[in-house]
């Protein structure tokens, strides 16, 4: 005669509800859990990749509104790699935002502008932070 098999999951005993607890038998105390299985099985590689690749285009993207937002190309002019830098990572402060590797933002700058090694002081060729509009106002 074969045994009698029970369904699997966690096994729940009537006696065990909480007081005062409508939604019926709790779970035992021996330490089984409900898990829910998500209807569609993601693998966790596909997955981590799939999120280091929505951070890389979030970095692009805000990379690209910065260089459209504070810098200008101005030709004849030079800006050492730590402006830039700093100004990026004033803006990332003031928006709550992680700045990254100063090493990947110079070399996403450099895709956008010249880059000079210059014998180890690193510099970008023409280009210039934008100028401050100068304050206007109506004299009467």
């Amino acid at each position: 005669m074969l045994p009698k098999l029970e369904p699997a999951g966690p096994k729940q005993h009537s006696d065990s509800k909480k007081p005062g607890d409508p939604s019926g038998p709790a779970q035992c105390s021996t330490g089984n859990r409900e898990q829910s299985v998500p209807s569609t099985f993601i693998d966790p590689k596909v997955l981590r990749q799939q999120q280091k690749e929505a951070k890389v285009v979030d970095i692009q993207r805000r990379h690209d509104a910065f260089v459209a937002d504070e810098l200008e190309v101005w030709y004849g002019t030079f800006m050492p790699t730590k402006e830039p830098w700093e100004m990026w990572k004033h803006r990332c402060a003031m928006r709550g935002e992680d700045p990254g590797i100063q090493r990947e933002f110079t070399q996403r700058l450099a895709k956008n502008f010249m880059h000079d090694h210059n014998n180890g002081r690193p510099r970008f060729l023409n280009v210039r932070a934008k100028a401050s509009k100068p304050s206007l106002r109506v004299v009467s």
